[in-house]
């Protein structure tokens, strides 16, 4: 079998996904704003997110953070704004949510010392889908530091994801 199969169908990505854009302030126990993750133009289907790979860039003067927090998927659009202090009251949000993925900042490498132009945190986890055209994304920061919280501050924080779709 080919290194792209797995179980019979193909895995695929999502392509880099932003969370927090380089002028977005992210506090901490806030929420990044929700993101759209598109599956497939064609049509629903359901799958499972086999893994993650969440990179952390600075653009500007100030230094990378190892960020604490969730990285939230939900099967609904949930219209959480940037630096949210909940994702709201709705069950439907509470609901609509598939799966979370626990970050720390011991997870990041290298280390800000180590390369201070980026770092990684790749995870593998299933998290299975039902049938969807698309899925939603937002970051929890549980760190006690603020995100951009400075000028010249240009932390970027952004997803791949990879899944398998059921054909």
């Amino acid at each position: 079998m080919s290194g792209s199969i797995y179980n019979g169908y193909a895995i695929t990505t999502s392509g880099v996904v932003e969370l927090v854009g380089k002028d977005e302030t992210l506090a901490p126990t806030n929420y990044a704003g929700s993101v759209e993750i598109p599956l497939d133009a064609n049509g629903s289907a359901s799958g499972e997110i086999l893994g993650v790979t969440l990179i952390q860039r600075e653009e500007g003067s100030g230094s990378l953070l190892s960020v604490d927090g969730d990285l939230i998927i939900l099967n609904a659009d949930p219209s959480i704004a940037a630096n949210a202090v909940t994702l709201g009251a709705a069950a439907a949000i509470w609901q609509s949510i598939v799966g979370a993925i626990p970050i720390a900042n011991s997870d990041w490498r290298p280390t800000s010392t180590e390369d201070a132009n980026g770092q990684y945190v790749h995870k593998i986890q299933a998290i299975p889908f039902e049938s969807a055209r698309s899925l939603w994304a937002t970051f929890f920061l549980a760190s006690a530091t603020t995100m951009n919280d400075a000028g010249g501050d240009d932390e970027i924080l952004e997803c791949i994801l990879r899944y398998r779709r059921d054909e």
